[in-house]
């Protein structure tokens, strides 16, 4: 009794396509990836410029040396850091930051 078998061009073919499919579908993740990064600095800076606007009607004259100054008034619960890194937001780069 003969057995059937996948031959090697069979073989060859569906590893192919698979490759082909993986082509097609890994950038689509990355891209989703970056668009989330993206848009939690969106809502980090966000976040932090309201409790900046709430700390400036709080403390009217004074200047806003630091966000843990934020921290310490209990407006926020920690400085965030930038999606997919360790390296928190500075007061610089809120300010600098566009929210489009």
């Amino acid at each position: 009794m003969l057995k059937k078998a996948f031959t090697l061009i069979e073989i060859l073919i569906v590893v192919i396509l698979l490759g082909i499919l993986a082509a097609v579908v890994v950038p689509q993740f990355t891209d989703v990836s970056d668009n989330a990064q993206t848009q939690t600095d969106r809502t980090n800076v966000h976040s932090l410029r309201q409790a900046m606007a709430v700390w400036e009607s709080q403390n009217p004259g004074s200047d806003l040396d630091s966000l843990d100054t934020l921290v310490t008034a209990g407006l926020i619960d920690r400085v965030p850091v930038h999606a997919g890194t360790t390296d928190q937001w500075t007061m610089a780069e809120v300010t600098a930051f566009t929210l489009d």
